[in-house]
């Protein structure tokens, strides 16, 4: 996984918040859910890691490092928060994790 960048207002979980938030969406999503992740890779990383094989996670982000997840990254914009490129994404997931970035 990529390191911070604090020019990005990026600040990571450590490992039992991220293994929390996990836990949580995975509860609340069930085995088959899918699950978004805006601006939280942590929480991520660490949904890859334990989820179960038929539930889907997803990364909207702007870091553009997150690619290296494939068809699992989708570039997310804050300034334009209802443009997805991908239309299929609106309404289709059970759980949405987000974690705002602070922008002064």
């Amino acid at each position: 996984m990529p390191s911070e960048n604090w020019q990005l207002s990026q600040f990571w979980y450590d490992d039992a918040t991220a293994t929390a938030l996990a836990e949580e969406a995975i509860r609340e999503a069930g085995p088959s859910g899918r699950i978004a992740c805006i601006a939280c890779p942590t929480a991520y990383h660490k949904l890859r890691l334990i989820k179960p094989e038929a539930c889907r996670a997803v990364i909207l982000e702007f870091d553009e490092r997150f690619k290296q997840y494939g068809d699992d990254f989708v570039f997310y914009d804050y300034n334009k928060p209802l443009a997805f490129p991908n239309t299929a994404l609106e309404g289709s997931f059970d759980i949405v994790l987000v974690d705002p970035p602070f922008l002064a």
